[in-house]
């Protein structure tokens, strides 16, 4: 999660939940999966 201080703009990136003084969570940003493509296996031999 992001946070950033609302007076100085400061932010910081941690696994930790942050609570009081002026840190708000930033909503974290939308990430798109690649999906790798697999060849399907042939169970016939090629000579």
């Amino acid at each position: 999660m992001v946070y950033t201080n609302t007076k100085t703009g400061a932010s910081f990136e941690t696994e930790c939940e942050i609570s009081g003084g002026d840190w708000q969570a930033d909503k974290p940003k939308p990430t798109a999966k690649a999906k790798a493509k697999v060849p399907e296996k042939s169970d016939e031999k090629e000579e």
